[in-house]
């Protein structure tokens, strides 16, 4: 018997097997890496009626845990596809918890048994019956990394994996089907159990490595001041809060100045009134007063505003302040999560470069600015004698675009920027914050650019379209799947959100599909010529029966970088081998 609201599991059993048992649950999961013996589980469970509780899935148990990031209360190891290695046993400790049954069925056979009991995650009960069918059980050493589906996710993540596999017939030759994008349901149900159970950031301290006592040289780190301008926020302003008190920074003052909120902010403030350095509840006339009474009561040498909206990310404090020591400069700025209901959409990183802060980028708006080249505000802090020699305050007539006014007053000032490739903070988009709607914004920081302009002959914003970042081409054999192809996405989406362009291409037909991809060896190449790409990246080719002499013929087109993720091109083999 299965734990309650955590389905069975069936891994290479036969068709006959699970179509006995399919009839006793009421959702299970069905597993197998063999393609044929997975369409004839179905086959058999459609002919009996059973197939809708059935979720069907094509890989090993590695695929099935990092797809679905799920549990499983029981296991069921048919043994049709062989013995299990070590190495599959302890990926299906991570799907387990503690005292979670295991059968092995016949087929399975010694080696399995072996196997699992050799990790240390599975042991042998004391007390055991007789017959073929061998019983084991998870010890407590085993941790799932997953929770059970919600009834809504299951169906819809079976729904679109049948279409997939069996209405499409997009069932791979190999041991996995790449169905990232039919399994998001499952990963966004861990994500919003996380969040409502407050298991995760800024609800619980982040698990990082320790960070230094002192700065070196026995230097104390410097005082931060965040200043939170709030005017009824009550939706978002303790996750705020606790984004700076959970980062563990031994010296941070969190001032927060409210507009008078009516709509429960205030009994927020009162439950951390101790831990705030300030709490300031008034009427105000808008967020850049709130901005100024509050930098005017700040002690720090690091100075920043957090919207009562936005978030720090963990360990955003110790980060800036150690980029500042090491780097000398004026503004620090970061990577900056996106967020849209509570799921990450992508980042930002600034494209300026080291160095001054540059005046006549900042002016061009439409080829700068508001191209995303400059900075998400909350990425951003900077020293507080800046600020001073800046004018120490932010422009209160302005309501969008304050921060702007005082970059470009920062840049006049000779600001001198390092930026770290690391998430400082997590910027909200949601229906209520002033910045969406577009056009009203944009509008003040035209206004804002030409009265800027006028003060001084030498302003004047750079002509032409700037084009700051490179067209980058990344070229791979199976897309974004598997350990090789997950670390090329990232390397993609380093590259994107420092400002470039990417474009991707897989090389295998029956790959998961990307961006632009285009699908074969001869129209890949075709493709990256058409984008007339500035650099091209080369990751893993080997499973696209490709040589490193497709380097040759792509490096007609524009320079190429190879990623060795696992040394194919050089060695003829795979480091990780199956």
């Amino acid at each position: 018997t299965p734990w309650s609201g955590r389905p069975p599991l069936f891994f290479e059993c036969s068709p006959e097997v699970v179509r006995e048992e399919a009839g006793s649950w009421a959702r299970l999961f069905v597993v197998d890496r063999d393609a044929r013996r997975l369409r004839a589980v179905r086959e058999q469970l459609v002919h009996a009626g059973k197939d809708r509780a059935a979720l069907f899935f094509h890989g090993r148990f590695a695929d099935f845990r990092r797809d679905l990031q799920t549990v499983a209360g029981l296991v069921i190891l048919g043994g049709e596809g062989g013995p299990l290695s070590p190495g599959d046993a302890v990926e299906l400790g991570a799907l387990v918890d503690p005292g979670t049954p295991v059968l092995l069925l016949p087929a399975s056979g010694e080696e399995t048994l072996e196997a699992l009991c050799r990790t240390g995650l599975f042991a042998i009960p004391e007390k055991t019956g007789g017959g073929p069918v061998r019983r084991v059980h998870s010890t407590e050493l085993c941790s799932a990394v997953g929770v059970p589906l919600p009834e809504s996710a299951f169906n819809e993540v079976k729904r679109r994996l049948d279409e997939r596999y069996f209405l499409l017939e997009e069932l791979g030759g190999g041991p996995y089907t790449p169905v990232a994008a039919e399994t998001r349901p499952a990963r966004e149900a861990l994500l919003d159990l996380l969040r409502r159970e407050g298991r995760g950031w800024p609800r619980r301290p982040a698990v990082l490595p320790s960070p230094l006592e002192t700065l070196p040289g026995r230097r104390p780190w410097p005082r931060i001041s965040v200043v939170t301008p709030s005017f009824n926020q009550g939706a978002y302003i303790e996750e705020t809060i606790l984004s700076v008190l959970n980062q563990g920074y031994p010296s941070v003052e969190h001032i927060v100045v409210d507009g008078g909120s009516d709509d429960g902010t205030l009994a927020v403030l009162d439950k951390y009134r101790r831990r705030l350095a300030h709490v300031i509840s008034e009427p105000d006339r808008g967020q850049a007063h709130a901005i100024n009474k509050g930098m005017a009561l700040a002690t720090g040498e690091i100075l920043t505003w957090l919207n009562s909206d936005d978030m720090l990310a963990p360990g955003a404090l110790h980060a800036a302040a150690f980029a500042f020591f090491t780097s000398g400069a004026d503004m620090v700025a970061g990577l900056c999560g996106i967020y849209e209901n509570g799921r990450l959409t992508g980042y930002h990183l600034t494209g300026a470069e080291d160095g001054p802060l540059p005046l006549e980028e900042l002016l061009d708006l439409e080829g700068s600015w508001t191209a995303g080249r400059f900075f998400y505000q909350p990425e951003v802090m900077f020293t507080r004698e800046l600020w001073e020699r800046a004018g120490a305050h932010v422009a209160e007539h302005l309501r969008y675009s304050m921060d702007y006014e005082l970059w470009l007053r920062f840049a006049e000032a000779g600001a001198r920027l390092h930026v770290v490739g690391r998430p400082l903070a997590w910027f909200r988009v949601h229906p209520e914050q002033k910045t969406a709607k577009p056009e009203a914004y944009q509008a003040e920081l035209r206004q804002v650019r030409r009265a800027f302009g006028t003060a001084g002959a030498s302003r004047k914003p750079a002509s032409g379209k700037l084009r700051h970042g490179l067209r980058i081409v990344m070229v791979n054999d199976v897309g974004y799947a598997y350990g090789a192809g997950i670390a090329h996405q990232r390397i993609a989406q380093a590259l994107s959100g420092a400002g470039h362009d990417l474009h991707a291409v897989m090389l295998r037909d029956d790959s998961e599909g990307l961006p632009g991809s285009s699908g074969g060896l001869e129209r890949a190449v075709k493709y990256v010529a058409e984008c007339k790409p500035d650099l091209l990246i080369a990751g893993n080719l080997h499973r696209a029966s490709a040589t490193a002499l497709l380097y040759g013929r792509l490096a007609r087109v524009a320079p190429v970088h190879a990623v060795l993720h696992d040394f194919w091109p050089v060695t003829g083999r795979c480091a990780y081998p199956m």
